[in-house]
């Protein structure tokens, strides 16, 4: 409803604002400052018309709309009563509690009950309103989401094969410690420390980073937070999960090799390229 705006200084439209009295105007507050920098602006006339012959009084300032939509800046307005100046095409804004699509009978009912003649062209909900004036941004932010989660994917798939051949590559070493009297849980113990030391460094670098660059980003946002725990708690926990996976499963393979057979040179033997998933198979 337009008479919710906010009005900052000086007053709305009321009932006195007729055709017979002074014509007047409301501007918003990005107007009334590039025009009337340092001073107030009620009380000020601004010029209308083709040739500006029309004087309108400015009898309030309201907060600042943004019409042409929620990712751009609220434009300079100015606001004119109906009762003063009405336009061939008008909109009417209606608030309700209750489901908005079901409005609309009413609405044609009460504009036809004050004249016949008039239809109404278009109904859109505000929320039609919102989603349409993002629709640019909805897509793009699909999108963006889409090579997030493929690049998740990557992340996780390169950290787990990265870790893994590591370990599998340290089988000699684990078969030293064990001829040495290591016990294979002492062993697993230390390969899981090594490996979520490092893993639990790059995360927390990168939340720092993450959470640095989110201002970045923030002001093409709207009703979303950049900083949102769940997402980061999740990516954390993930990387951890498959971290340990990665440790854990070739370090228990390893240490269930006899030490002689692992201080072979041959030993560990040629396998194929690395997959993940049938590493995680073989176990």
């Amino acid at each position: 409803a337009v008479i919710n705006l906010n009005v900052i200084e000086g007053r709305w439209f009321n009932e006195t604002d007729t055709v017979d009295t002074q014509e007047v105007c409301v501007i918003n507050r990005s107007f009334a400052a590039k025009i009337f920098p340092g001073q107030s602006a009620v009380g000020q006339a601004i010029l209308s018309g083709r040739d500006g012959e029309t004087m309108n009084m400015i009898v309030g300032v309201i907060g600042d709309v943004k019409s042409n939509g929620l990712n751009q800046p609220a434009p300079d307005e100015v606001y004119f009563p109906a009762t003063q100046r009405a336009n061939l095409g008008m909109g009417i804004s209606a608030r309700t509690t209750g489901d908005p699509s079901l409005l609309r009978a009413a609405m044609q009912n009460a504009v036809t009950s004050v004249d016949p003649t008039i239809a109404i062209s278009f109904f859109r909900t505000m929320e039609e309103v919102t989603r349409n004036s993002l629709g640019v941004q909805r897509i793009a932010a699909w999108l963006i989401g889409c090579f997030s989660g493929i690049s998740f994917l990557l992340a996780i798939v390169g950290l787990y094969s990265v870790l893994a051949y590591n370990v599998t590559q340290r089988t000699t070493e684990i078969g030293i410690r064990m001829a040495l009297g290591a016990l294979p849980k002492h062993v697993i113990q230390n390969v899981l420390k090594q490996g979520l030391g490092l893993v639990g460094i790059g995360v927390g670098v990168g939340l720092l980073l993450a959470a640095a660059t989110s201002r970045l980003i923030a002001s093409q946002l709207f009703g979303v937070t950049p900083l949102n725990p769940a997402i980061y708690a999740f990516v954390a926990l993930a990387f951890g999960v498959v971290a340990t996976l990665a440790c854990y499963l070739p370090a228990r393979r390893a240490s269930q090799v006899d030490p002689i057979v692992a201080l072979r040179d041959d030993y560990p033997p040629p396998r194929p390229p690395f997959s993940p998933v049938a590493h995680v198979l073989h176990f």
